[in-house]
């Protein structure tokens, strides 16, 4: 299924009502005259939680890889 995708002045597209507002693409230009949108899919990240340990709460029970953290707050920083 190819649909065309118009561009208005302010070169915003109006895709099929199968998109939904605030979905994700990824820009692939396969030749000079073409491009590819291709939607990212959320990815479930692991969520951190606190636990008690002689009287005071402590922030995670498993150790985090800080080059990930790192990488995934600039992913999302620079998303937005």
């Amino acid at each position: 299924m190819r649909n065309t995708i118009n561009l208005d002045a302010k070169r915003r597209g109006t895709f099929p009502a199968s998109f939904k507002p605030g979905d994700r693409f990824a820009v692939v230009l396969t030749d000079a005259d073409t491009v590819q949108f291709r939607r990212l899919r959320p990815v479930e990240v692991p969520t951190v939680e606190p636990r008690k340990v002689k009287g005071q709460w402590l922030g995670a029970k498993l150790t985090l890889d800080r080059a990930r953290l790192a990488a995934a707050i600039r992913e999302e920083r620079d998303s937005r």
